[in-house]
């Protein structure tokens, strides 16, 4: 979208989604067929797998890895350094601290387990 903001060293994967209003940071990595929806932001060196949706208002902080086909859920937020694996899926609302296994739902704030796959 031309209302989203792209860092110049930034890496978007082959049909990679950008809503109005996305930021993505410096040194970032976009996988294919990636959505980063309006108002979502991620930050420096963060990885975003193939196919992973950062719903409206997620915020992925720097240094973090989103799993592919991951789901992080509205207004969401991940914090530094952690890492989201395959296929979980992350509330809306949710802050994550700490990783989270693939194919695992997590909720809350703090992030706690849902359900396991």
């Amino acid at each position: 979208h031309p209302a989203a903001v792209v860092s110049p060293s930034a890496v978007l994967g082959e049909g990679a989604v950008l809503g109005p209003g996305a930021v993505v940071g410096a040194a970032a990595k976009l996988g294919a067929h990636s959505l980063v929806s309006r108002g979502a932001l991620v930050g420096h060196h963060a990885v975003i797998g193939p196919g992973a949706v950062l719903n409206p208002g997620a915020n992925v902080a720097g240094n973090c890895a989103i799993g592919e086909g991951a789901t992080i859920g509205m207004g969401a937020a991940v914090v530094n350094g952690v890492k989201v694996g395959a296929g979980a899926v992350v509330a809306a609302g949710a802050v994550v601290l700490r990783d989270v296994e693939p194919a695992t739902r997590v909720q809350g704030v703090p992030a706690r387990v849902f359900t396991r796959a």
